[in-house]
């Protein structure tokens, strides 16, 4: 039976669409926390599956629970409409897919409380799921710093992007009463709420970072790089690029070249990302519509400027810096495709080889 709170102490939003072959874990992970006193305020995301009623079930044995059913596609809309619900000192988001350790919810309480800050971002790990049998989990580790002025964190968040902790909103701490203050909410361009993270570090003091991983991200591992393509997508990126750009010119480090070659580095992969979508065979959009398409996004200024300030990673990633820099249309698609395809097929190759995986059965 879990106990009865006066006041949340954490607020937990956990958005959940189709989820229902693991929305269990992710409720029960947080059931088994170390820390009992939070809400869970779960929103069900216009679900066609039985996620729904296995969240109402789980309500009802446990009064820290609350549903709240969207009945339309404006998920921005429900998840702003659970903002206002919440009670809690502290806010945490947690996808209907994933799942915390036991201590989680303890450790980051303890970091935020012992360092005084405003925002606790935290290690984390990256779970491919290969059917029901067997799992791979990759460690996403971040240094253990606290940043105690606003310039040492400004100074220091080219490397937090670099490393991805400031790229959505999973596993992170935030104060509710400075979300509340700043009347921050989600937007529509907004990939996994980064422009709800970017509204909040804007002008933020202190920032600590926890070098433990204890949260899960999990993905289908034979599906993890088939992702859909959709419209509006490439529009979505290209948002989210000038709020990056303006957040920096606002922190007044637009001059600075490690801060502006990452921002043109994620840019360029985040552009990448949409090439693989766009040329993959599971998107049927007609060819003649892909080539004008890719014509009209490698023409593009901003694009045209990332690939000459970005340090690209792989192999890959310099072919297709070469087809941009010329604006080969043909090459581009070409590489697309072969980019789709090869990490499909070698997609839990890929975990095996990176030093920080470990492998288990599930």
């Amino acid at each position: 039976m879990s106990r009865l709170f006066d006041k949340p102490l954490v607020s937990i939003v956990m958005p959940a669409h189709n989820v229902d072959g693991s929305i269990c874990r992710a409720v029960e992970s947080l059931q088994r926390q170390t820390c009992e006193n939070f809400e869970l305020l779960a929103v069900d995301l216009n679900s066609d599956d039985r996620t729904s009623d296995m969240l109402e079930r789980m309500a009802d044995r446990d009064i820290r629970i609350t549903i709240l059913h969207q009945s339309d596609d404006d998920s921005q809309l429900a998840l702003n409409c659970a903002l206002d619900q919440l009670r809690g000192t502290y806010l945490l988001f947690v996808r209907g897919n994933d799942w915390l350790e036991p201590s989680a919810l303890e450790e980051l309480l303890h970091v935020m409380e012992q360092s005084n800050s405003d925002l606790v971002l935290s290690s984390y790990y990256i779970d491919s799921y290969f059917g029901q049998s067997e799992c791979i989990s990759k460690q996403c580790r971040c240094t253990e710093e606290s940043f105690d002025t606003q310039a040492d964190f400004r100074a220091a968040a080219w490397r937090l992007f670099k490393e991805g902790q400031l790229d959505d909103l999973w596993g992170k701490l935030f104060k509710l009463n400075r979300v509340k203050q700043l009347n921050i909410h989600f937007r529509k361009q907004s990939f996994d709420g980064q422009c709800f993270v970017l509204d909040y570090v804007r002008d933020i003091e202190r920032v600590a970072t926890e070098a433990q991983p204890r949260y899960h991200h999990c993905i289908e591992g034979n599906n993890a790089c088939r992702s859909q393509w959709e419209d509006g997508l490439y529009q979505q990126l290209q948002d989210e690029h000038k709020e990056l750009l303006e957040l920096y010119h606002h922190w007044g480090l637009d001059g600075d070249p490690a801060s502006i070659e990452v921002i043109q580095r994620r840019y360029l992969k985040g552009f990448l990302g949409l090439m693989r979508r766009l040329c993959d065979s599971a998107c049927k959009m007609p060819a003649g519509e892909k080539r004008k398409l890719v014509r009209q996004m490698v023409s593009d200024d901003a694009i045209q400027l990332a690939a000459r300030m970005a340090r690209p990673e792989g192999r890959w990633d310099f072919l297709m810096l070469a087809a941009i820099r010329t604006r080969n249309i043909a090459l581009l698609m070409a590489g697309g495709s072969f980019g789709a395809h090869l990490m499909h097929h070698n997609a839990k190759m890929s975990f095996h080889k990176k030093n920080s995986a470990k492998y288990y059965g599930v």
